[in-house]
């Protein structure tokens, strides 16, 4: 049965919450919008419910809701609740021993000790117990916790007494022992079971290898016993293991100064210290206090603000934004690296070396690889660089590389991590193996300061050697080429738009547009200063003036203020083009010998090319990987080899004045007067032409167009009704002016998108019954459009309210036909002949038509109608002449096929029969 004391429900509740680092005071304020305070009774029970996981029963909840409802209106007093649970140190209490009121929460929350108490002579037994039980299981290296959490399903701590004797598994254990550890930690509100934690913290307790500070480290964290470091060593070790963890600091200070004033009291920052570096960075009691001191105030307060600039800056410059030429200091290769225990005597370190170069030879020998067998083993959170000490030992004896106990030990020794007690087991692969590399310390340079250092004279550049309206033309027939606009360039540096950019973003964008040594178009430095003062302002000469470069350079474009002189001549802009720099000009006078001698070689090589059929195009391509029309001189050589043409050395070189340039030889200029290809005329004018000539004929062939415009209008009239369309609003979307009027052109195409199925010669009749008086070129659209939708009823009923409106009756399709009147005639009587012959034998004729009507909608192929005829035995009767009357009255366009409409013609055949309307 279960305790409803108020203390117990509390407790409770205290050690769910503390065991779960719940804050229940953020629970209720959900549900406290006004900040009052109170929450309602059901709330208070939802809340420890949603908390508690129902862990108490509805007793107990009403009995801690009832302590709460100071008012006695049904509210809870939430604050209150809070405050009892979190026991927090009463304010107003003053006592002269207030450590009284501090409260300590069991050992392991949510667990209680036993309440038995054991005789002396059995808690003496159970002391030594314990420490033989912390010796075999460290010894051993075994670690009982995860094998309790196992059976443990639920994670409250506890297990049952088969499973507490099912891991204990020390074989020096009798029942007497065993007995006694089951009375110590059983637990008491749960009958049979016992409480793990317990035993697991006692025995962590009196371990000496897990916690402890090791007394050895790496080079730059060593610290010999019984040494004392200076307060600039023990900043540094904090700094190195600061950035080697990826600890921020700050973040642990920051908790104990809520104001950020950046000063907190010696015990907060002695806490800070403990909570984030002491451990990894092995600092001792005496380290922690001369860091007090040296941060101390006249306030007896520490300036934590400046020590953590000082740590977390040791790698860096605060503020890089302000300073970007300033030059970082980066810690040598190594120095963060894990280094060995130096602390070994001169005896073991021999020792420790034999070992290793005994193991050196055997993986030497066997050629083994030892850095994976131990990177199997070291798969947990991270990558740690570490094992344990089981599996170093599991893996040289795996390996058949396992020494002695003793050197075993020392090995372990040397290579054990001072924090987690592992092995560093890189560092032995590179003691033992030559061709491994784990890490090395960089080499630092010391500098000399009587060393004078040797600098290199640079020279400016000569700028006289310049041609600068080649260099302009150039760069003319370069942007010219290539489409590039300089305005695009210069304006992202220039953002007041004032026309002027330094001299360093002058050269910046030129070299952004491809003006460089590494750009499409090489310039070289004298060029750049050349441009740079031929466009320098004369009223500031640290800035230059890209507005006027724009200028001369986008002149290849188009001519400036165009606008203001629209007749003026713009040249070509081909003129422009310049051939790539080196090229040959063959007009000099002292090189019309070397021309004339081209042509002879020239006109040799076509001959035997057209004699061969060689094409000379594939082995230039097979060069020219990027597609840049250029190869080199020596591929051009080896193209000649590969063709067989015969060209003698001194020819060659007649070759390569010609067509080499800067880029090197242009082949497709040269294959081009050696096998030009055939020049194809242009067809696009012809297809031009033709496409004319097909448009110009006549190949719309109107079907039995109405002649006169009454009819037109009641066509139009019949299909705007049937659709529910308003023609106004097709009409109107291309008179923007709202002019009432529309081109004929334009009237034309916006008719033909309202679909009324119109012929050609019907809209040329409405344009010129609608035409414009004032403008012939012009429709009165409007006047077309209130006579069309009449169809609906009269206009302008707005004005005429009492007038009765009429609608249009559409017309059936058989009677909208433009029939002649002997067509007219001869489909009369035909009809009436059948509707005789059914009329005498009482012939259903819908069922025989529908059988073909398979998507009913009321048409059939003129060969179905004809079908259907001939089975009713009505083709005897009808003269061809007839037929062709009946099928022509009660044809419809059905998309590009004429079919028939059986329904109007039944029913024209029904009503001539004298039958009741679809019920003959």
């Amino acid at each position: 049965m279960r305790d409803n004391s108020i203390d117990y429900i509390e407790d409770q509740v205290r050690i769910i919450a503390e065991s779960s680092r719940t804050r229940l005071h953020e629970f209720f304020v959900d549900y406290d919008k006004l900040r009052s305070g109170f929450v309602t009774k059901s709330q208070f029970q939802r809340i420890l419910d949603q908390l508690l996981k129902s862990s108490l029963t509805p007793e107990q909840i009403e009995i801690i809701s009832n302590k709460y409802d100071l008012k006695n209106n049904s509210t809870v007093n939430y604050r209150e609740f809070c405050r009892s649970i979190n026991r927090e140190f009463p304010e107003n209490d003053f006592k002269s021993q207030p450590e009284k009121n501090v409260f300590k929460n069991p050992e392991y929350l949510g667990t209680f000790r036993s309440l038995k108490s054991l005789d002396p002579s059995e808690e003496q037994a159970l002391s030594v117990l314990l420490n033989d039980l912390n010796n075999y299981y460290s010894k051993k290296n075994i670690d009982l916790l995860p094998t309790f959490r196992d059976f443990d399903r639920n994670n409250i701590g506890v297990v049952t007494e088969s499973q507490f004797l099912r891991v204990l598994t020390d074989p020096s254990l009798n029942h007497e022992e065993l007995g006694l550890l089951i009375r110590k930690y059983q637990q008491p509100d749960m009958k049979g079971t016992v409480n793990y934690l317990n035993l697991y913290n006692d025995l962590m307790s009196r371990s000496d290898v897990h916690g402890h500070v090791s007394k050895f480290s790496q080079e730059n964290l060593s610290k010999k016993e019984g040494a004392v470091l200076s307060i600039q060593e023990i900043i540094d070790r904090i700094s190195i293991t600061c950035h080697k963890e990826g600890i921020r600091i700050a973040d642990f200070f920051k908790d104990f100064d809520r104001l950020r004033s950046g000063i907190i009291t010696d015990r907060q920052f002695a806490s800070a210290l403990s909570l984030s570096v002491k451990k990894p960075a092995n600092l001792s009691e005496d380290d922690l206090r001369q860091l007090i001191e040296y941060h101390r105030r006249s306030d007896d307060r520490c300036d934590y603000k400046m020590f953590i600039d000082t740590v977390e800056n040791v790698f860096n410059i605060p503020d890089m934004e302000k300073k970007p030429l300033a030059k970082i200091i980066r810690p040598p290769r190594g120095l963060l690296s894990k280094t060995l225990n130096g602390n070994l005597t001169p005896t073991e370190e021999e020792l420790v070396e034999k070992t290793l170069n005994e193991i050196g030879e055997r993986v030497r020998k066997y050629k083994l690889q030892l850095f994976t067998y131990f990177k199997d083993y070291d798969r947990s959170t991270a990558f740690t660089r570490s094992v344990t000490k089981i599996q170093f030992g599991r893996v040289l004896s795996t390996l058949g590389l396992m020494p002695s106990a003793k050197e075993y030990e020392l090995l372990c020794k040397k290579f054990e991590d001072p924090v987690s007690g592992d092995v560093n087991y890189p560092a032995f692969c590179q003691g033992v193996d030559e061709e491994y590399v784990g890490s090395q310390i960089e080499n630092l340079t010391i500098e000399d300061e009587n060393k004078k250092e040797i600098s290199k004279k640079e020279y400016p550049p000569d700028i006289s050697v310049v041609d600068m309206n080649e260099l302009m033309g150039r760069i003319r027939s370069h942007c010219l080429a290539s489409r590039i606009r300089v305005k695009e360039f210069f304006q992202d540096m220039d953002p007041l738009n004032s026309g002027f950019v330094t001299k360093a973003q002058f050269i910046r964008c030129l070299s952004s547009f491809g003006l460089s040594s590494i750009g499409s178009f090489n310039i070289t430095k004298s060029q750049t200063e050349a441009l740079c003062r031929e466009y320098i302002n004369q009223s500031d000469p640290l800035k230059c003036s890209w507005k006027k470069f724009e200028e001369d350079v986008e002149s290849v474009f188009t001519v400036k203020n165009l606008e203001k002189n629209p007749n003026i001549l713009v040249p070509n802009s081909e003129i422009f083009l310049m051939p790539p720099a080196g090229t040959v000009s063959w007009k000099d006078d002292e090189n019309l010998k070397t021309a004339e001698n081209y042509n002879l070689v020239i006109d040799k090589l076509r001959e035997i090319v057209n004699q061969r059929r060689i094409d000379c195009w594939p082995p230039f391509k097979d060069f020219d990987k990027l597609n840049r029309g250029h190869v080199t001189s020596k591929q051009f050589h080896q193209c000649l080899a590969k063709l067989g043409l015969p060209v003698v050395d001194k020819d060659v070189p007649i070759l390569e004045a010609k067509f080499m340039n800067n880029i090197g030889f242009n082949y497709v200029e040269f294959l081009g007067k050696l096998q030009p290809h055939p020049v194809i005329a242009p067809k696009y004018h012809d297809f031009r032409a033709e496409l004319a000539q097909l448009n110009s004929k006549n190949n719309d062939y109107e079907t039995n167009p109405f002649n006169d415009i009454q009819s037109i209008i009641l066509k139009v009239k019949d299909q705007v009704y049937k659709r529910r369309i308003s023609i106004y609003e097709w009409l109107r979307d291309h008179d923007k002016l709202n002019s009432g009027k529309l081109l004929k052109e334009t009237f034309r195409r916006a008719i033909n998108l309202c679909n009324l199925d119109l012929e050609k010669s019907e809209i040329e009749m409405i344009i010129n019954y609608y035409n414009s008086v004032k403008d012939e070129n012009y429709v009165e659209y409007k006047d077309f459009c209130h006579e069309v939708e009449t169809a609906f009823g009269d206009v302008e009923l707005e004005k005429n309210p009492l007038i009765q409106s009429k609608q249009l009756k559409p017309q059936l399709l058989h009677e909208a036909k433009n029939l002649s009147s002997d067509e007219q005639d001869r489909a009369l009587a035909g009809l009436k002949k059948i509707a005789e012959r059914v009329r005498a034998n009482r012939m259903q004729l819908f069922p025989r038509f529908e059988d073909f009507d398979r998507v009913k909608n009321g048409n059939v192929s003129i060969n179905q109608f004809r079908r259907v005829l001939n089975d009713l035995n009505f083709g005897s009767l009808l003269k061809e002449l007839e037929f062709e009357a009946i099928m022509k009255k009660y044809s419809i366009r059905v998309g590009i096929n004429d079919d028939v409409n059986y329904v109007s013609f039944c029913d024209k055949v029904y009503e001539l029969g004298s039958f009741e309307y679809r019920k003959p």
